[in-house]
């Protein structure tokens, strides 16, 4: 009896923790899919950061010769004042063109944005009742997190970016007038 008693003690030990192991593997399956999603998410917003970048560059090099543009315009109002001169056309055509994109570009980023926070978020609420530092799944969020604040900083340049179009185009509006 003392050997059943024993024996029944361990055999509801066992399937406890035979419960644990098989609850921890499906969370942990479920977050290999998180990850998954995330790392595709991520290489998704590398490429994009890269077109970004790319875009920016581009911007750039055209900002330039509009702008000059936009001199050449001004000193052509003038001399049209007295007579002289036209009014181009092309370039401005050309700046809008490439405002339209970085809204496009602004609202992309945006976009991708609100979906790694929400992917964050559910990560970070899964596990937070587990609080061990040497956990995976611990190291993985303080990472997804350290990831988040990175894209927060770039949203933050982009703001920047946006609101130097934004000062052109006024600039470029006044000069219309």
């Amino acid at each position: 009896a003392k050997h059943v008693s024993k024996f029944r003690d361990q055999s509801e030990r066992v399937k406890k923790w035979d419960k644990v192991f098989r609850d921890n593997y499906k969370k942990i399956e479920s977050l290999k899919k998180e990850i998954t999603t995330v790392e595709t998410n991520q290489k998704h917003m590398q490429e994009k950061l890269t077109q970004v970048k790319q875009d920016q560059l581009q911007i750039s090099n055209m900002l330039k010769p509009i702008e000059d543009s936009i001199q050449k315009a001004k000193a052509d109002e003038q001399m049209s004042q007295t007579g002289f001169g036209s009014n181009p056309v092309g370039p401005l055509d050309d700046r809008d063109k490439t405002f339209q994109k970085a809204d496009r570009i602004h609202a992309d980023l945006y976009s991708m944005r609100d979906t790694l926070q929400r992917m964050i978020k559910r990560i970070n609420s899964s596990f937070k009742e587990e609080g061990d530092e040497s956990d995976p799944i611990v190291e993985i969020s303080k990472i997804l997190e350290s990831h988040m604040t990175a894209l927060i900083a770039i949203d933050r340049n982009t703001d920047t970016l946006s609101r130097q179009v934004k000062e052109l185009e006024d600039t470029r509006m006044s000069v219309q007038q």
